[in-house]
């Protein structure tokens, strides 16, 4: 887009500059010459407002910069004045320097970064349990950046709280020096399901199909304390 934008350009055609720009992508501008000045400290010398939040490339991006060199008016008084969205706070009062709305996302937006072309699969981990999450994919090229954001369905989804998975490392030997006992070791789950392990329960049966098991319930610190001590146990089988 080689020509100036005019002073008193709409939004949708500040929309369409931003947009033609390979590392902005989707935009949304909402012109709002009707703002409290004394929030964004013009001091009545405002003649338009526009806000514009980043689309399909969000999160904790720099603000926009404009040339001055290209800024020109018949009284050659004008100046743009660009307030980022920063969540930072005023500590006197508690409320947000910018009044830029929404703002930086949240602590736990993420992204993916850039994937190769040949990705169409992506396993996001590190995620809370019992907490919903909104996906929305992009596609990019070099000509003209970002495409609008397509959201899945559905489009969030929230880790279930569950039971945890198999306990780790789980082996038998034995017990040197005793010939009454085995020792089985075991190292906690990958995952406790999102919520911490309370207990282990082992079992001892001299059938593989343990028909009549013998039961012992050990708490996380008991099993600690054990392998501190190296107490023995008949372990068999641990859940």
């Amino acid at each position: 887009m080689d020509q100036l934008v005019p002073i008193h350009a709409s939004a949708a055609y500040i929309k369409n500059a931003l947009e033609q720009l390979s590392t902005v992508g989707e935009v949304d501008v909402v012109q709002n010459d009707s703002v409290d000045q004394s929030l964004v400290g013009t001091d009545g010398d405002l003649v338009h407002h526009y806000e514009v939040q980043f689309m399909s490339n969000p999160g904790n991006i720099e603000a926009i910069v404009v040339e001055t060199s290209h800024l020109a008016s018949s009284d050659d008084d004008v100046s743009v004045v660009v307030f980022d969205g920063s969540n930072a706070k005023d500590n006197l009062n508690n409320m947000k320097n910018s009044g830029a709305i929404p703002g930086e996302l949240p602590v736990h937006y993420g992204s993916s970064g850039i994937l190769l072309p040949a990705v169409d699969t992506f396993q996001i981990t590190g995620l809370i349990t019992g907490t919903g999450y909104f996906v929305a994919v992009s596609a990019r090229n070099s000509a003209h950046g970002l495409s609008k954001r397509m959201l899945p369905l559905p489009s969030s989804i929230t880790p279930p709280l569950q039971a945890p998975e198999i306990p780790q490392h789980v082996s038998l030997d034995v017990n040197n020096g005793y010939s009454d006992s085995l020792i089985a070791n075991f190292d906690a789950p990958e995952s406790t399901g999102g919520s911490d392990i309370l207990f282990y329960r082992v079992k001892l049966d001299p059938t593989p199909s343990f028909d009549s098991p013998i039961l012992q319930v050990l708490t996380a610190l008991q099993v600690i304390n054990a392998l501190n001590e190296k107490s023995r146990h008949r372990l068999m089988e641990v859940e």
